[in-house]
């Protein structure tokens, strides 16, 4: 809590709509090598569940798109 202005770097961030928490994330963070994702319709910690036909192609977006950042950040 409190601090907007951190210098991140090879970090994802990822926040669902529905989750309590996410008015206190970082939901537009651009800085150096890291990156916030916001997913539509999804909970606390939505998009560490394993996957389900269920899933939203937002949080199946998501998730593709945090495994691509993390593939990223581990080819450095």
């Amino acid at each position: 809590y409190g601090e907007y202005g951190i210098q991140l770097s090879n970090t994802v961030l990822p926040n669902g709509s529905i989750d309590p928490w996410h008015a206190l994330g970082l939901l537009n963070y651009t800085y150096a090598n890291s990156k916030s994702i916001f997913i539509n319709g999804t909970a606390h910690c939505a998009d560490n569940y394993p996957s389900s036909q269920l899933d939203s192609k937002e949080l199946i977006q998501a998730r593709n798109e945090i495994s691509a950042y993390i593939g990223y950040v581990l080819s450095l």
